[in-house]
């Protein structure tokens, strides 16, 4: 989520809506970060960053025009949600490269 658009899109696969994806899988990871921080596996700052970045997800819902791939590059909100990736990665002390695709693991798509 802390990559650039063109980084995003080019992780996922071609079928995919790239901006509806990037939501979804913040969806499915977020569901566990209370079980997370009761176990102090994250810590109380990283839960409020996640916090923040799902009202912004849920904000973003109530309007159409914010999924597509034109939105991801230009509207503040996305900038936004990569700004928050980058703290929640500063706050877990996890070195990335700006520059380099990320490889998704954790995700099986079908077409």
């Amino acid at each position: 989520m802390a990559c650039s658009p063109e980084l995003q899109k080019k992780a996922l696969p071609d079928f995919v809506d790239v901006a509806d994806e990037l939501a979804l899988m913040f969806d499915d990871l977020y569901a566990l970060s209370p079980q997370l921080y009761r176990a102090k596996l994250l810590p109380k700052e990283v839960l409020n960053y996640l916090d923040e970045l799902d009202e912004l997800f849920d904000k973003m819902s109530a309007e159409s025009s914010f999924w597509n791939f034109d939105s991801m590059r230009h509207d503040k909100e996305w900038t936004k949600t990569r700004l928050l990736a980058k703290q929640i990665l500063a706050c877990l002390e996890i070195e990335w490269n700006p520059n380099i695709v990320p490889v998704i693991t954790s995700t099986q798509w079908i077409k």
